[in-house]
């Protein structure tokens, strides 16, 4: 029974090593990019009613951080008049090239995003969420890669950051998040793109108006243009660059972290791209590997100290993801808070199976 435990962690273990292992590789090999003025973008936000006033806050200096060739298109979600006007006198002071529209198709960031692309003028569109920040060089790491692809259909993932509060679990949140971004990144870099997170990515134009984005589900333009992508032969990369990160506010409590990834995993049930799939089962039979090992423990099957060996492996091999994120955003001192992976092991199997079971009872066309 042992074995058969250990057994599941095997691939598990082989994913998450070779990704964090590419992920550092790479991105210890950073480059400056170089200014490119050739290859504009259109960037999309989209923003709910709720997140109005922190999207026209956080407007000015992502406008600072563009390009005189790339423009900026606010997608307002059924949004109230207050929430409306605010946005507006945000983009009055990029000196109007800032366009503020409304969506008019049914609620929810999967119309509101659709609405804002085929607004767009660019051949490159980009999408960040409202609450979300970037750097000054964001844009010329962006320009010197997207000259790359040129008269092709591709899909760029770019590196986000989850910032949560200097609590335990705004730390928690943070490195889960980060070691998530790992995989996103390794598959990619391996040549097996898995996931994509529609908080930071950019694409052609084309490529998004062509694909089903299985309207069913309130959520997941993200994946289901990734599905979409790996099926038509376009090009997709994951962009490594530090200057590219983009910031995103993590869930300021236990239940806006449920609700968030309650509605990521219920979209779930529209993917139907076998190596998704697959992996997701490989996580979820490693995420409970150690609970069900300690449960065979307590039941006099295995040994106590059989148990606490599958639960270290585990542990390692998450910290293995952890310190990778970890080097990439703040260096050697960010391996001081590696600490947060213990805690996070422990917990991580209860968020697992909660979610799992809200999931399971969502509705999938609610945002």
């Amino acid at each position: 029974m042992l074995l058969l435990i250990l057994f599941l962690l095997l691939p598990y273990a082989l994913v998450i090593i070779a990704c964090s292992c590419v992920f550092v590789f790479r991105m210890s090999r950073l480059r400056k990019p170089e200014a490119c003025k050739s290859s504009p973008f259109s960037l999309v936000v989209c923003t709910s009613d709720a997140d109005a006033a922190m999207c026209a806050r956080g407007l000015p200096p992502l406008y600072a951080s563009l390009r005189e060739c790339d423009e900026v298109i606010i997608v307002a979600d059924h949004v109230g008049a207050a929430g409306l006007a605010e946005l507006r006198r945000a983009a009055s002071v990029c000196g109007g090239a800032v366009a503020v529209v409304e969506n008019e198709r049914g609620r929810g960031k999967k119309n509101a995003q659709r609405c804002g692309v085929m607004m767009a003028r660019r051949a490159a569109v980009v999408c960040v969420d409202a609450d979300c920040s970037v750097g000054p060089g964001f844009a010329d790491a962006l320009g010197a890669v997207l000259s790359r692809f040129s008269g092709r259909h591709f899909m760029l993932l770019l590196p986000v950051a989850m910032c949560g509060s200097d609590s335990l679990f705004g730390r928690l949140v943070e490195l889960e998040f980060g070691c998530l971004q790992v995989v996103t990144a390794g598959t990619a870099m391996l040549g097996r793109p898995s996931m994509a997170n529609g908080a930071g990515m950019a694409f052609d134009k084309q490529l998004y108006t062509g694909h089903d984005a299985c309207e069913r589900y309130a959520s997941g333009d993200d994946m289901f243009l990734l599905a979409h992508a790996l099926r038509t032969g376009a090009v997709v990369r994951y962009l490594p660059s530090s200057a590219a990160v983009v910031s995103t506010v993590a869930p300021a409590s236990l239940g806006a972290y449920l609700r968030q990834r309650t509605r990521w995993l219920a979209k779930a049930g529209g993917y139907t791209d076998a190596g998704v799939v697959l992996l997701a089962l490989v996580v979820f039979a490693a995420v409970m590997a150690w609970p069900a090992a300690f449960g065979l423990a307590m039941s006099g099957f295995v040994s106590w100290g059989a148990a606490s060996g599958v639960f270290v492996a585990k542990l390692l091999i998450d910290a293995s993801a952890c310190a990778a994120w970890l080097f990439f955003r703040c260096g050697l001192r960010g391996l001081a808070s590696l600490w947060v992976a213990l805690p996070l092991e422990l917990l991580y199997p209860f968020m697992t199976v909660t979610v799992s079971f809200r999931a399971l009872m969502a509705d999938r066309a609610r945002w």
